[in-house]
């Protein structure tokens, strides 16, 4: 990163320069398109889970075990799969599975709320970090070398 902020980068022609901010902008894009992908694909999954669990009671086959019904839920495929339960009438009404898929649920619900305030945090931490950072650097630079009196040698 340059004075001005910006960075040469693998996805910089020729030596361009591209700015900080739209590296991060981009980062952040493709996070969330990566995020978006994976709740559509795990709600995807989960609903195909409880079709095919329905499907193999009606024919008295080998069912889909209840903890792979629930970690579909707690990886995040409640959604899809509480959207199956209600569309196929299925897994309903036992109620020691509805309790155990509803707690799978609130622990996906509360780790990704736990995930979303450690971002918040973390960017407001990062920030304060990256103005300091700027400030010793500026000094650094000023200074001709390092500053004696504030960072003696050990």
């Amino acid at each position: 990163e340059d004075e001005k902020g910006r960075i040469n980068g693998p996805s910089c022609a020729r030596g361009a320069k591209v700015s900080a901010r739209k590296v991060r902008k981009t980062a952040v894009a493709m996070l969330r398109k990566a995020a978006a992908v994976y709740a559509v694909g795990v709600n995807a999954g989960a609903y195909g889970l409880f079709w095919y669990d329905k499907q193999q009671a009606l024919a008295h086959g080998w069912r889909v075990p209840e903890r792979v019904l629930c970690g579909s839920a707690l990886a995040g495929g409640w959604c899809g799969g509480s959207l199956a339960m209600q569309q196929f009438r299925h897994k309903t009404v036992k109620q020691s599975f509805l309790t155990q898929y509803k707690a799978a649920t609130a622990l996906n619900v509360v780790g990704l709320l736990g995930l979303a305030a450690s971002v918040r945090s973390n960017l407001a931490v990062k920030s304060q970090l990256r103005t300091s950072l700027r400030t010793f650097l500026s000094a650094f630079v000023r200074g001709g070398g390092r500053d004696r009196r504030r960072f003696p040698r050990v």
